[in-house]
């Protein structure tokens, strides 16, 4: 008797579960989600700070672009924005651009000649070549620029899960 009142008990919380769930169904009320952007930040550098630098970025959706700080420091936006992100700094007064690159799940990406070089590797050219054709930002999530973060400290986007490096 006792068992049989714990399987109604049962059968009937599930039933309501059911029903409670069945109004959260797909449908719309016709507002938009909000739109959400994507925060990237980080450093420019050569060796010193880059002053006034142009940051863009290019990801798998949207782009983005914004000057650096006196002390090479960036926080850029992307509006409806999602990783990985192909980034340039190009240095005022000169004829100097560097590359970087940010994967999923990271929100730092520091751009130095050094992340210009890992992002060379990865892609397997030319940062700039890939820049300026659009890249294809799958080329950026796979294994090769993961394999290189054990190599480059150059922010969250690319050291190793055992690097003491800032």
């Amino acid at each position: 008797m006792k068992n049989i009142t714990l399987n109604r008990l049962a059968l009937a919380i599930a039933s309501v579960g059911v029903v409670v769930m069945s109004g959260c169904g797909g449908g719309s009320d016709g507002t938009a989600a909000a739109p959400s952007s994507l925060s990237i930040s980080g450093v420019a550098a050569t060796g010193a700070a880059i002053n006034n630098g142009t940051v863009t970025a290019k990801c798998a959706t949207g782009t983005g672009t914004i000057n650096t700080g006196t002390d090479g420091s960036y926080t850029l936006t992307v509006s409806n924005g999602t990783l990985p992100c192909l980034l340039q700094v190009t240095v005022p007064n000169t004829t100097t651009v560097l590359y970087s690159a940010i994967e999923p799940d990271a929100t730092t990406a520091n751009i130095t000649p050094l992340t210009q070089l890992v992002v060379a590797n990865a892609l397997g050219g030319d940062p700039a070549a890939a820049y300026l054709s659009g890249v294809s930002t799958a080329r950026l999530a796979g294994t090769r620029l993961s394999s290189l973060r054990s190599v480059c400290p150059c922010g969250d986007n690319m050291k190793s899960a055992n690097s003491n490096a800032p």
